[in-house]
């Protein structure tokens, strides 16, 4: 068959040979792309390319490139995940931490809490029981202060409507003097009690002389002092007694009015110094005062030191002064008190109140203050018998 196309080739014209020479050669340039295809198929296996000229990489080494830029893509996003991760866990690990610096504090402050509170139980049992102990001092000494109405005698008020006059007993036909203890410049006591008739001797260390003169007047410019005690410008009762010329006299009136220095004084003083007086008139201060123990004591032992020899008949709380509540009893912190001897005078159960019709506020831009009854009330616990010497 090529044979006999090949004749007929062969007998084909020039012109007409001419006419097919085109579609032949693009068929041959055709072939050679084919065959150019192949060739670069093979130079793919092989590592080299006829198209082009050029030498390229090996297709493993590309696929390797590849893979090695796939796995370098996923260790970069595995190193992100990792950052993440941490930054994460960084996170939850403060988040906990937190937490527990939270319960921490919590429970501190509940540990704080329930000690507060044990430390309130603690100090309200010490507060109650010191209240106790505080309220048996004040019963203690009011049992001492307590009044009595002494039988057939009469209370008159003596010195002025306000401070500086005093409640007492009216001095007896036999009395003729009067010794008064820290005057300073109010004499309307002193004063009536010489028109009285009374030789009046008075004694102060902080002023240099009377304000005014009475012919029944007699000053000393010297203090009181304890009986165990020296103190310049200062004597004590006996001395005072012995240096006037009183001291065979026992029918006279007492009167001490020294700022606190009373509770020393009277501690000391013996029953035969205090016989010398009919009554005695005190102006007590620092009742409400129990923060020191040994000053507690130093009060009771004067009490009961003038307890031995004398009663107490009448009270006045000196509103200058003001009420305390001292083991839930209110207690005014300055008194004054009227004393009657025993040895003179009988006694019945108080039937007044405090304060009475004779008394007026010491302060008069001040309501009088008035006693608590259970204060009162307190004399009818007391034994009949006086209380035990404290020698």
């Amino acid at each position: 068959m090529a044979n006999s196309r090949a004749i007929r080739l062969s007998q084909w014209s020039p012109q007409r040979l001419l006419r097919r020479l085109p579609p032949v050669q693009r068929m041959i340039q055709h072939l050679v792309r084919l065959e150019q295809r192949l060739a670069d198929l093979e130079g793919s296996r092989t590592g080299t390319y006829a198209s082009g000229g050029s030498i390229h990489a090996p297709l493993t080494e590309i696929i390797e490139s590849r893979l090695g830029q796939v796995t370098k893509d996923l260790e970069l996003s595995n190193a992100a995940l990792v950052h993440e991760s941490r930054q994460e866990m960084h996170q939850i690990l403060g988040e906990i931490t937190t937490r527990m610096e939270t319960l921490e504090r919590t429970k501190l402050a509940m540990t704080e809490i329930a000690h507060s509170k044990k430390v309130a139980d603690l100090v309200k049992e010490d507060e109650i029981a010191h209240s106790k102990k505080v309220a048996d001092l004040v019963k203690e000494e009011w049992r001492l202060i307590a009044p009595k109405d002494p039988k057939g005698a009469r209370f008159i008020r003596v010195g002025r409507n306000g401070d500086g006059g005093y409640v007492m007993l009216e001095p007896s036909q036999v009395c003729n003097c009067a010794i008064s203890i820290g005057v300073g410049t109010e004499l309307s006591w002193d004063v009536e009690l010489a028109d009285r008739g009374l030789f009046v001797y008075l004694y102060d260390d902080t002023i240099s002389e009377l304000p005014l003169e009475h012919s029944r007047f007699t000053f000393r410019r010297c203090g009181l002092r304890s009986s165990n005690a020296q103190s310049p410008r200062k004597l004590s009762l006996p001395e005072i007694l012995s240096s006037e010329g009183l001291d065979d006299q026992n029918d006279l009136v007492l009167k001490v009015d020294i700022e606190g220095d009373e509770w020393e004084v009277f501690r000391n003083a013996s029953p035969t110094v205090l016989e010398h007086f009919s009554q005695i008139i005190v102006e007590f201060h620092g009742l409400a005062d129990f923060s020191d123990h040994d000053e507690h004591l130093k009060r009771l032992y004067a009490l009961r030191s003038i307890a031995r020899t004398h009663q107490v008949v009448h009270v006045h709380p000196n509103n200058w002064g003001a009420y305390s509540v001292v083991g839930g009893i209110p207690v005014p912190d300055v008194l004054e008190i009227t004393y009657a001897s025993r040895r003179m005078y009988a006694f019945d159960s108080c039937k007044r109140t405090f304060p009475t019709s004779l008394d007026y506020p010491n302060n008069a831009d001040r309501a009088d203050l008035v006693l608590c009854q259970e204060l009162l009330a307190l004399e009818q616990l007391r034994s009949a018998t006086p209380p035990r010497s404290i020698d």
